[in-house]
C-alpha cells in the first residue's frame, strides 16, 4: 500500500510535524511522489495570545526525476495557551468551520468553476486542512514570502488599503453569489456547517466591548446610551430585513488581522475563516470599516470605496450576472442601513485602551460617526 493511502491525521502540537508527515502531505498536493531532503520550523517572534496557534516550516524536497523544489507554508495549531478559545474552537464547530470553509476553497466544484472562468481567489493555497477530536492543523502558502504582510495600525488602515481590501471581498461575495447560483445553498451549507453558538459567543464579547468603551465615556449623557445598547444586542447582529442585497459567502470576521497586502498595497490576501457563513455581503463591509479603517475613509470617502467594492463585485466572475434590479444605490443604502453590525463587530474585538490593537481616539471617532447618524438612537427607539 501506498505511503499515503491512508487519511492524513492532524497534528496537536508543532512538534508533532515530522519529515515523515511533510512528505505524504506534498504527495498529496502534488498528487505525485516527492522526497523531503530538509525542514526547518520557525516560531513566530511573539508567542502571546493568538500567535501560540502559529509556525512557519520551510521545507526542500525533490522528485523521482531529479527535480527539486522548495516550499515555505505557514501552520496552525490549536492554542497550546488559550484554554477558553481550544474549547470554544473544538466544542462549538469554529474549528470544523475554518477546516470546512479551506477545503471548499479546494473544492472540484469551486476550483472548476475558478478556472472555468479565470478568477483567482484571493486566499493562501491550501495544502492542508484537518480537524480531529482534540487536534486542529492547517497547512497554507506562506504569503511573506510573495511580499506580502499583515499591517494592522491602531489609527486605522488608509483609502487606498481600505479599497483594496474591499475590492479583494468582493471577489468572495461574487464567486460565492455565482456558486449559490449553480449548486444552491443546500451545497454551501454541506461545506460550511452553520455555527449555532455563534450569537452567544458574540454577546459576551459585545456586553464586555459596552463596558469597556462605556468607561471612556462616564459621567456623559454618551455613557447612559452606551448602557442602554446592551439591552437590543440582539438587534446589532444583523442588517435589516429590508436590507436589498442578497444572500453570498462572507467572511464574517472582517477586520485587518486577517488581511496580508502586497508590496504596493493593491492585492490582498484573506486569512481566518472561522466565522464564514452565508449571509448578507454588507457584514464584511462595515465589519471592515469600523474595524479596522481610519476614520476619513467612512466620514469622507465613503462612496469612493463603496463604488471601488461594487465594481469588483459586478465584473467578477464572467458569468456573474447581477439581479436586474439591483443597483450601486442598494450597496449604498444596504451600508447606511448596516452600521450597527460593524458596531458589534467593533464592539466584540475591543480590548483594554494602551494593548495597542486599537487607538482610544479611533473608537471614539467611530462613536461619533455612528451618533451623528443617530445609529444609537434609532436602535434605542425601537427597543
Amino acid at each position: 500500500m501506498d505511503s499515503h493511502t491512508a487519511v492524513l491525521r492532524p497534528l496537536k502540537v508543532p512538534s508533532d510535524v515530522t519529515k515523515a508527515w511533510v512528505q505524504d502531505m506534498l504527495c498529496r498536493k502534488d498528487g505525485r511522489q516527492v522526497i523531503v531532503q530538509f525542514h526547518r520550523m520557525e516560531t513566530p517572534g511573539s508567542q502571546e495570545g493568538y500567535l501560540s496557534e502559529i509556525r512557519f516550516l520551510w521545507v526542500k524536497y525533490c522528485r523521482p526525476d531529479g527535480s527539486s523544489n522548495e516550499r515555505y507554508l505557514g501552520f496552525k495549531f490549536l492554542s497550546v495557551l488559550l484554554r477558553s478559545k481550544r474549547h470554544f474552537v473544538l466544542s462549538e464547530n469554529v474549528g470544523r468551520r475554518e477546516i470546512r470553509a479551506n477545503r471548499f476553497f479546494v473544492s472540484e466544484e469551486l476550483s472548476a468553476l475558478c478556472r472555468t472562468h479565470g478568477v483567482r481567489l484571493p486566499v493562501p493555497v491550501v495544502y492542508y486542512a484537518g480537524l480531529g477530536a482534540d487536534a486542529l492543523t492547517l497547512v497554507l502558502q506562506d504569503m511573506r514570502k510573495e511580499g506580502f504582510q499583515n499591517i494592522p495600525s491602531a489609527h486605522g488602515i488608509n483609502l487606498q488599503q481600505t479599497v483594496s481590501a474591499l475590492r479583494t471581498i468582493a471577489v468572495i461575495h461574487a464567486v460565492g453569489l455565482t456558486y449559490l447560483e449553480l449548486h444552491g445553498i443546500e451545497s454551501l451549507n454541506e461545506h460550511i456547517p452553520e455555527l449555532a453558538s455563534v450569537d452567544s459567543f458574540l454577546d459576551t464579547y459585545l456586553l464586555s466591548g459596552l463596558l469597556r468603551l462605556t468607561s471612556l465615556y462616564e459621567g456623559t449623557s454618551m455613557a447612559e446610551v452606551l448602557r442602554a445598547l446592551s439591552g437590543v444586542a440582539g438587534r446589532l447582529r444583523l442588517p435589516p430585513a429590508d436590507v436589498r442585497l442578497p444572500t453570498t459567502l462572507i467572511h464574517g470576521d472582517l477586520w485587518a488581522g486577517q488581511l496580508m497586502f502586497s508590496e504596493d498595497q493593491s492585492e490582498v490576501s484573506i486569512l481566518d475563516w472561522q466565522f464564514a457563513s452565508t449571509d448578507s455581503q454588507v457584514t464584511d463591509i462595515v465589519s471592515l470599516l469600523l474595524m479596522s479603517s481610519e476614520a476619513e475613509v467612512y466620514e469622507d470617502h465613503l462612496t469612493e470605496a463603496l463604488a471601488s467594492y461594487w465594481h469588483s463585485f459586478t465584473n467578477t466572475p464572467k458569468i456573474f450576472k447581477r439581479p436586474p434590479s439591483l443597483a450601486f444605490e442598494d450597496l449604498v443604502d444596504a451600508v447606511d442601513k448596516s452600521w450597527q453590525v460593524g458596531f458589534m463587530m467593533l464592539m466584540t474585538s475591543l480590548e483594554p485602551f494602551g494593548s495597542g490593537k486599537m487607538a482610544e481616539e479611533r473608537v471614539k471617532r467611530a462613536v461619533a460617526f455612528l451618533n451623528d447618524k443617530r445609529v444609537f438612537e434609532t436602535l434605542l427607539d425601537h427597543r
